[in-house]
């Protein structure tokens, strides 16, 4: 956990207030402090941020609403999807969030599978079995 002079950017009311919104998870700026706080954990609300600082924003200075920002080298404009997790954050644009989703759907379904075959072979070898094949189809094509 990293500690930097700066204030942070997400205060924990706000995070508290967003949690009462139902919002799911919130990433700080992709690149914005955070203040550490063991209420985030408890409301079940993951927050995303490059360090802590126990110091808050302030609250006058320039910044604008419903404008495109730029994140990690990325521009984030209103209505695109933020989606994060513990492995990172990312940003569908809008016009692509219904092709990416069917893409996560064609994913999890794959997903599912190959546990469903794993499962199937730890069962066979489990009673001495001859395990189905493991192997994906596109790994068998390409040794042809």
């Amino acid at each position: 956990m990293a500690f930097h002079p700066m204030p942070a950017l997400l205060p924990e009311e706000i995070i508290v207030r967003a949690s009462k919104l139902s919002t799911a998870q919130l990433a700080d700026g992709m690149k914005g402090l955070g203040i550490p706080n063991d209420g985030c954990i408890a409301l079940g609300m993951p927050v995303y941020a490059r360090g802590f600082m126990q110091r808050g924003p302030g609250k006058k200075g320039p910044g604008e609403i419903n404008q495109p920002v730029t994140c990690g080298g990325i521009t984030v404009s209103p209505g695109d999807l933020i989606v994060g997790d513990y492995d990172g954050v990312t940003a569908v644009p809008r016009d692509r969030i219904l092709e990416v989703l069917e893409k996560a759907e064609e994913k999890a379904a794959y997903e599912e599978k190959r546990d469903a075959a794993i499962a199937a072979y730890k069962a066979a070898v489990a009673l001495g079995q001859e395990p189905p094949q493991l192997a994906p189809q596109w790994v068998l094509d390409m040794h042809k």
